[in-house]
């Protein structure tokens, strides 16, 4: 299944706006994809089960209280430039335990590693999916596994149901440009100041 966030939220599309311009880089375009990333992880956060808390209020008064069970999360953050998204959907889990694993290749996934895990892959951008079909073949054992990014290059789109029906890809946006950046219009390259 394919959410697209940014339809119906115009603050997105504003956030959307600004990532695509040239003129936005090094840190002001990583707090960009670190915002556009919390948008999308209350995605992977409404995913969660729920479980029954009980809560005292501020009059002593004990009671139950619906709230997500955070255990068994891990994040898989593509490196390079799905690291600040990544970190805005982290932001999320407050102090809740979970798993953080920096990866550039799929290879870099235990198989034990997310057994019984709610796994989240983090990238920026998914083009043809070639990189995205190794992860989602690691971690297909999972207990539930999601694919955040920016953009998802349109002709990936049929992929999802006839490849990844219990996948859920969450995605800013869709584009109809099939673009790999080089030099200065490479997105890791505007993040990181390399060129």
């Amino acid at each position: 299944m394919l959410k697209i966030l940014s339809e119906n939220n115009h603050y997105l599309q504003e956030l959307n706006t600004q990532s695509r311009s040239i003129e936005v880089r090094g840190n002001r375009l990583a707090s960009i994809h670190q915002q556009i990333g919390q948008i999308l992880g209350v995605e992977f956060i409404n995913s969660l089960p729920r479980t029954t808390k009980e809560v005292t209020n501020p009059q002593g008064k004990l009671g139950t209280s619906e709230v997500t069970d955070f255990s068994g999360i891990t994040i898989i953050c593509l490196l390079r430039a799905g690291l600040y998204v990544s970190q805005g959907v982290r932001s999320l889990l407050g102090d809740n335990p979970h798993q953080y694993i920096l990866s550039n290749s799929a290879d870099d996934i235990a198989i034990n590693a997310i057994e019984d895990q709610h796994v989240v892959i983090v990238d920026s951008v998914i083009n043809s999916g070639k990189t995205l079909a190794k992860y989602l073949e690691k971690v297909s054992e999972a207990k539930s596994s999601m694919v955040i990014s920016l953009v998802m290059q349109e002709g990936f789109v049929p992929q999802i149901e006839r490849h990844y029906p219990k996948t859920q890809f969450v995605v800013s946006r869709v584009s109809q440009n099939y673009y790999v950046g080089s030099g200065t219009n490479d997105t890791g390259n505007r993040l990181f100041g390399t060129f």
